[in-house]
């Protein structure tokens, strides 16, 4: 490969360091904007350990004439074995295929911000080096140099599009460190229209409105592959068989009215199973609601299943690495074998004493219940076809089967649909 770098003029050399150092600073700028998806500061060392390896490969380069044909070769294994080392330890061959395989579509499988683990974050200094390396081949080409950290940035706001004034600084420093590559040429023709365009895009931004973003998270790439489950209603009649085993234990900060497991909310005609919107669980959810809610934490040791003990807002799980429904708080762990620890935060929220101006209106009337669900819908065609249902017989009733709280108590009940009953638990 023909070197770009001059080494025998020495203003040269000293221009090509520049325009090597502003290319890995804007590919570390690009990369440094998926910190909504990790957090600012698990991404600062990787990316930095990116950065040093690639310029510290330039001047070696620079310094040692045989290696010039061989610069991108040596940036790539210099960035790869430091990323190796910071992020896993030791140079790892099989972590580092797997990083570059799966830790993307992990990413999008998980609630954000994501735990800040190698194997879900390695793709981010992945593609830094990628932008830097390829960069730098194409400085003899200034005008294309910066299309790989383009691309990069356009990535990162295909996860999370940043807005507002958090939107507008990023848009500014990346310009003024792509001005910086042609400022030794030409600073006056460079700096003026960047100065000028990024007030312009930034009075765009802040007066627009281009509506809700787009994230590769609503992907079907972004679906979670659910494992066997076993419903614990299923395990009704073995606890009431033995009804001195307990099910959880527990110590918490808070009160604690009931505990769930398990939201059953799909039916297939045969029996309630739970919906398939499940994702890996980051660092921490935010509350679902606009109340004031209040954060209270607890220490819960399962004996065994896949339902991990929860509540309706869960904050942030430490101790295992579970999946969660987060329209219920249901949490489920794909493989587990014996008793289980585990801290769990969760939102609560907050009710104003104070109800001195609420009122119910009676003007308000009540809405429709909505739609029945696909599947039961379905079911009931089928047995109506069948002979197995008489038409205007009630098949269906609301359960509220969805928290399937410690088992203290179960007991027998029936409920009554329109003159008839049909049998059931409920626990308590």
């Amino acid at each position: 490969m023909k070197a770009t770098f001059a080494e025998s003029d020495a203003p040269k050399a000293a221009l090509a360091r520049l325009r090597a150092l502003w290319i890995v600073l804007a590919s570390a700028i690009a990369g440094l904007l998926f910190a909504p998806v990790f957090g600012l500061r698990p991404l600062l060392l990787p990316i930095a350990v990116v950065l040093v390896a690639c310029y510290g490969a330039v001047e070696l380069c620079i310094q040692v004439k045989v290696l010039q044909p061989w610069r991108p070769l040596t940036m790539a294994v210099l960035g790869l074995f430091a990323l190796s080392v910071t992020m896993f330890g030791s140079v790892d061959v099989t972590a580092l295929a797997a990083g570059v395989t799966d830790s993307w579509q992990l990413t999008l499988q998980s609630t954000w911000p994501v735990r800040p683990d190698a194997e879900l974050m390695f793709f981010v200094p992945l593609l830094v080096l990628l932008a830097a390396v390829i960069g730098i081949e194409l400085l003899r080409w200034p005008a294309v140099a910066l299309v790989p950290a383009v691309a990069v940035l356009v990535l990162s706001q295909a996860f999370v599009a940043l807005t507002g004034v958090t939107a507008v600084l990023a848009a500014l420093g990346f310009a003024v460190v792509a001005a910086g590559l042609y400022m030794p040429v030409r600073p006056g023709l460079v700096l003026i229209p960047t100065v000028v365009l990024g007030l312009v895009g930034a009075a765009v931004v802040t007066v627009v409105d281009t509506g809700e973003p787009y994230s590769l998270q609503q992907s079907d790439v972004a679906q979670v592959p659910l494992p066997r489950t076993i419903s614990p209603l299923t395990e009704v009649a073995a606890r009431l068989s033995n009804p001195e085993t307990p099910v959880f234990s527990y110590t918490t900060t808070g009160p604690v009215d009931r505990w769930r497991l398990v939201v059953l909310n799909q039916f297939n005609g045969v029996s309630w199973e739970p919906d398939d919107n499940y994702r890996r669980l980051g660092s921490q959810v935010g509350p679902s609601t606009g109340a004031q809610v209040r954060e209270y934490t607890a220490k819960i040791k399962a004996p065994e299943g896949q339902w991990l003990p929860s509540q309706s807002m869960p904050a942030s799980v430490t101790g295992t690495a579970p999946l969660i429904d987060q329209s219920t708080g249901a949490l489920l762990v794909r493989e587990r074998k014996g008793a289980l620890q585990y801290d769990l935060s969760w939102w609560e929220p907050q009710v104003d004493d104070d109800l001195s101006g609420a009122a119910l209106s009676s003007s308000e009337t009540p809405g429709p219940v909505g739609e029945i669900p696909r599947g039961l819908r379905t079911w009931r065609v089928r047995r109506l076809e069948e002979g197995g249902l008489r038409s205007g017989q009630p098949w269906f009733w609301s359960s509220t089967c969805a928290a399937t709280t410690t088992w203290r108590r179960v007991r027998n009940f029936r409920l009554a649909v329109d003159g008839r009953s049909c049998g059931g638990f409920v626990g308590e």
